[in-house]
């Protein structure tokens, strides 16, 4: 438990500088790709976990797996250390590194524009995770599909994913507008969403599991960006970290909510439709954001 509670507290650090690199090593233009170059990293990792894992825990057991995944982050970590040098920061970006106090953290937390991206964050993200983690019992419950098959859609979500993280911010930033693709991608997402539940040709749910992909997770880097012109500078890291926070929150909730929810009415479609309601209202929410330039 003292474990996995300590990798839990790492996360925030390691998730909250995605946004804190981007903004430090690259220019205004080139923030939204190089985010989303970032979070790729958090996608390519769940996916071949979800390839690797069953394989690496039949072959060295439950401490093998671990101590493999351990040796790898550190391995990563010691290339970061090694490789990357504070010098390469941008002209005029090094005294972005003011202090902060708890009291800036709830201050930042209590803005109205930053409440919408946390709720967003806990609902979308926390919606996502959680779909992901039951998306095979629920496929091969509400429609028949085999396991197999069920896990051949969650690997079109994060590969949707992928490529939306490198296509839409590119956009963003050669428009130089983020608040129209957020909508576009939470409104697309989470029509998508409730198409998995009702939809059982494992064609179509396939295609539908790619879009769905493609639109909700490359809002996450555009997310991150505005939440950092929200925060100003010296805040940006922070603010993502806190914003990473309630997707954690969210996560746990709504995972523990799915079972519950099919248990009431008898199916997971009702799971469903719970998550594509708070995707909605983190839609609506988010028409009255300012995009802070």
């Amino acid at each position: 438990l003292l474990s996995q509670s300590g990798a839990a507290l790492c996360q925030a650090f390691v998730f909250g500088s995605i946004t804190k690199l981007a903004v430090s090593w690259f220019p205004e233009e080139e923030h939204g790709l190089a985010t989303g170059l970032g979070t790729i990293g958090l996608f390519l990792g769940m996916m071949i976990a979800l390839i690797l894992t069953p394989a690496l825990f039949l072959s060295f057991g439950m401490r093998g797996m671990l101590t493999i995944y351990a040796a790898l982050s550190c391995a990563g970590a010691l290339l970061f250390l090694v490789l990357v040098k504070k010098e390469d920061l941008l002209p005029g970006v090094k005294g972005a590194e003011s202090t902060f106090t708890l009291r800036d953290i709830w201050n930042l937390s209590r803005r109205k524009d930053f409440l919408v991206l946390e709720y967003g964050f806990f609902a979308c993200v926390g919606g996502f995770t959680a779909i992901m983690t039951w998306l095979e019992e629920m496929l091969h419950s509400l429609h028949g599909i085999a396991m197999e098959k069920a896990g051949i859609a969650g690997g079109l979500l994060i590969v949707g994913g992928i490529i939306g993280s490198i296509v839409i911010p590119s956009l963003s930033d050669r428009m130089k507008k983020i608040k129209p693709f957020i909508l576009l991608d939470l409104a697309v997402g989470t029509i998508m969403l409730y198409l998995i539940g009702i939809i059982g040709v494992f064609s179509l749910l396939a295609v539908i599991c790619f879009v769905t992909g493609f639109f909700l997770m490359s809002a996450l880097p555009l997310v991150l960006e505005i939440s950092s012109r929200i925060a100003g500078p010296g805040m940006e890291g922070r603010a993502s970290s806190l914003l990473w926070f309630f997707s954690q929150v969210g996560s746990v909730l709504l995972i523990a909510m799915v079972g519950p929810v099919k248990s009431l009415w008898g199916s997971y479609y009702h799971s469903f439709v719970v998550i594509v309601v708070l995707w909605a209202v983190a839609f609506f929410l988010f028409i009255g954001v300012k995009e802070t330039q």
